[in-house]
């Protein structure tokens, strides 16, 4: 279970995305041949800085690196969250 903080969500999976490009965790060769544009998110990503994605995300960079070597390895998985009371 990892909570972000309030609207830091985006910035979690971005530091997860990073974790997965900075270690050759992604399928280049699957994302060439679906989806347009990934180039561009890539770059955007690898611009972020580690100390911002903890602050906006309000969780530890170790944290978010061991959520991506999981998501990495894993067979199959599934992302939940949810609003609150609204």
């Amino acid at each position: 279970y990892i909570q972000p903080t309030a609207g830091g969500d985006a910035a979690f999976f971005s530091g997860a995305l990073k974790v997965l490009i900075e270690r050759n965790k992604v399928r280049q060769d699957y994302l060439k041949e679906h989806v347009y544009g990934y180039e561009e998110i890539f770059k955007l990503i690898s611009m972020m800085d580690w100390d911002e994605i903890e602050a906006s995300s309000g969780v530890r960079r170790e944290i978010i690196a061991d959520f991506a070597e999981k998501v990495a390895t894993a067979k199959s998985c599934i992302f939940a969250w949810a609003m609150g009371l609204t």
